[in-house]
């Protein structure tokens, strides 16, 4: 019987590059608020070497904490409304025309 490495794929670079998006304007949004990293680390009970990757966007930082982090730094309200209006209008083009 062979072993075969479990298969490993990469997500698309439009995912690489949405989380990161998404850990920058957590990083921005902390730096407006005055808060340190460790501060935002405190408030989502992680250690501040976990803030640090999830700022940069890091792929194997959990869904959870990046939601964590939101609301810690007050995005989490505007994140949630933007999926409210694509669920009114059942399209994320017309959410978007709608939101903007």
């Amino acid at each position: 019987m062979s072993r075969h490495s479990p298969i490993v794929h990469s997500p698309p670079a439009e995912v690489v590059e949405a989380v990161a998006r998404l850990g920058g304007r957590i990083r921005a949004a902390r730096e407006d608020l005055g808060l340190s990293q460790s501060r935002l680390a405190e408030r989502i009970a992680v250690n501040r070497s976990t803030v640090i990757s999830l700022e940069r966007g890091a792929m194997g930082t959990s869904a959870g904490l990046y939601f964590r982090a939101l609301q810690a730094v007050g995005l989490l309200d505007s994140m949630n409304r933007r999926i409210a209006a694509i669920e009114q209008t059942g399209s994320v083009l017309q959410a978007r025309e709608r939101l903007e």
